[in-house]
C-alpha cells in the first residue's frame, strides 16, 4: 500500500477535527477538577478555622479566602465551553493551536493563583 501526501494530509486533518471536537470536553473536565480543588480548599480552610479556640476572620484569613475564589472563578472559566464555528476556509491547525494555548494559560493562571493561596492559608491557620 502506498500512501500519498492527499492521504496523509487527510489524517492529518481528521485528527484535528477530532481534538477541536474533543477540545471542550477536556476543558470541562479539568475545569471541573480544579473547581473541586479550589472550593475545597476554601472549605477545609474555613472548617480548620472554625475548629480552632478563638475563630475570627482575619486579613489573613480574608486573603486566603479572596485569592481562593479567584480561582474558583478561573477553573468556572474553564468549564464553560467555547463556541468554534468551522467554514471551509477555516485554518484548523490555528484553531487547535489556539485552543491549547487558552487551556494552558487558564490553568497555570489558575495554579499561580491557587498556590499564592497557601502561605496566606497556613497563615491564616496559624
Amino acid at each position: 500500500m502506498k500512501i500519498r501526501g492527499e492521504d496523509s494530509a487527510e489524517g492529518v486533518r481528521a485528527w484535528v477535527r477530532d481534538e477541536i471536537s474533543k477540545g471542550p470536553t477536556s476543558r470541562y473536565e479539568l475545569g471541573r477538577f480544579l473547581f473541586a480543588v479550589s472550593s475545597g480548599t476554601a472549605a477545609t480552610v474555613l472548617a480548620l478555622e472554625k475548629l480552632s479556640t478563638d475563630p475570627q476572620l482575619d486579613c489573613w484569613l480574608t486573603a486566603a479566602l479572596g485569592l481562593l475564589v479567584i480561582s474558583v472563578l478561573v477553573s468556572l472559566r474553564l468549564a464553560i465551553p467555547v463556541l468554534i464555528e468551522l467554514d471551509p476556509s477555516a485554518d484548523l491547525f490555528e484553531l487547535h493551536k489556539k485552543q491549547i494555548q487558552r487551556v494552558r494559560s487558564l490553568a497555570f493562571s489558575w495554579a499561580a493563583v491557587w498556590l499564592l493561596s497557601l502561605p496566606f492559608c497556613v497563615a491564616a491557620l496559624l
